[in-house]
């Protein structure tokens, strides 16, 4: 069972990533559009990667971090290249120049690879319900990505969702490291 202290920092984390992506404390348009958008996509690949952290924590038991990284990032591919297909766009694929290709192969062994092969490595020590928590930081991310690539100006509710947000990460850290997360009774 998990600690008050997990679900202390749960909430706030939460809390956090809310703030972060709804810096009003209300939602305008429910509509799919504009940053409603990019705040779905931000929640929907959070999601994605918490489910795919406690599934990846549960297959570590059996196989090395090695070979996860390598069933993770093999899956991606293939599952890019399926989507590819039913979208008509592999084609488009011929057009790419070798500057394209050269960024290509860096952003998937850098960002791609080198990224899963720590991710997973770290989930061996890192209980499960940690890391899925911890993965509430990607509308955090998006959020800076936006503000240092794109110029976006952030709202003070923003700033203040992030910074509330990484002190449940650490906390959340914390709880790993004390191994407080979990009551034996």
């Amino acid at each position: 069972r998990l600690s008050p202290r997990f679900w202390a920092f749960a909430l706030l984390g939460i809390f956090g990533a809310y703030l972060v992506s709804f810096p009003g404390l209300k939602i305008g348009n429910l509509g799919l559009t504009g940053i409603n958008l990019g705040v779905f996509y931000a929640l929907l690949a959070a999601f994605l990667w918490g489910g795919s952290t406690v599934f990846g924590r549960l297959v570590l038991r059996k196989v090395s971090f090695q070979a996860m990284t390598a069933v993770r990032f093999l899956s991606a591919l293939i599952f890019l290249l399926i989507l590819s297909i039913y979208h008509g766009s592999l084609g488009e694929v011929k057009h790419a120049s070798g500057t394209d290709w050269l960024f290509v192969l860096i952003i998937a062994v850098l960002a791609g690879f080198v990224s899963l092969f720590i991710y997973y490595f770290g989930l061996k020590t890192t209980k499960a319900s940690i890391a899925t928590i911890c993965e509430l930081a990607f509308p955090f991310a998006a959020v800076i990505v936006n503000w240092v690539f794109l110029e976006a100006t952030l709202e003070s509710g923003q700033i203040l969702g992030g910074v509330i947000l990484l002190a449940a990460v650490v906390g959340l850290s914390r709880v790993n490291a004390g191994d407080d997360a979990i009551i034996v009774e």
